[in-house]
């Protein structure tokens, strides 16, 4: 298949950590990792279309986090970032074959805007392009996140055709939502399995 374009879902397809963060977090302190859920529902999905600040967010929640000082944020978010730095390798060398064909690769992710710059800095910074929700102002699956990519991709490699932007994600309410917008899209279950859909 031809394609000009590969927007790729990161947690779930380039990265593949066991456990949340958040789960890891509660096991090492004895906590039912369920206390956290109220934050992941309530207030994480507003950092996630950047209508609010995780760093403050946290503070808000500090007593959840069991944190005392502002400056305690900072190393928290760090080993959040880190131990969720578990890279799918299969399916980056897939990318990585791909883009060194001439196709152009981007990130498609919700994600609140420090994980998005870690991912843009530690993680993927060979990329050529990242659409994060945070910094789009709306996530997937609102048409709102595939217009802005698309928007983005004819100004920058005067792609034609809706159809020659492949999207990859392990939701499939998000591939839903793509291929109704017009991309080609595919539900992620295993790099084996992409590779023969691709090949």
């Amino acid at each position: 298949m031809n394609f000009k374009a590969f927007l790729w879902d990161a947690d779930g397809v380039l990265t593949v950590p066991e456990e949340y963060y958040s789960i890891q977090f509660a096991k090492k302190l004895g906590l039912d990792p369920d206390v956290f859920t109220p934050f992941f529902t309530d207030d994480f999905p507003k950092a996630i279309v950047g209508q609010a600040d995780l760093k403050q967010l946290i503070w808000k929640n500090r007593d959840l986090w069991q944190i005392h000082t502002k400056s305690e944020i900072n190393p928290l978010l760090q080993d959040w970032f880190t131990k969720e730095h578990i890279i799918n390798t299969e399916a980056v060398a897939l990318l990585k074959k791909m883009q060194s064909n001439g196709v152009f690769t981007a990130l498609a992710i919700n994600q609140e805007r420090y994980r998005g710059n870690y991912m843009k800095t530690e993680m993927f910074p060979y990329m050529d392009h990242f659409f994060v929700s945070a910094e789009v102002g709306t996530k997937k699956p609102n048409p709102g996140f595939f217009e802005h990519c698309w928007n983005t991709l004819v100004a920058s490699i005067h792609v034609d055709q809706r159809s020659e932007v492949l999207f990859i994600d392990d939701t499939p309410s998000h591939v839903e939502a793509a291929r109704k917008y017009g991309f080609t899209a595919h539900y992620f279950q295993n790099t084996p399995e992409l590779k023969k859909f691709l090949y």
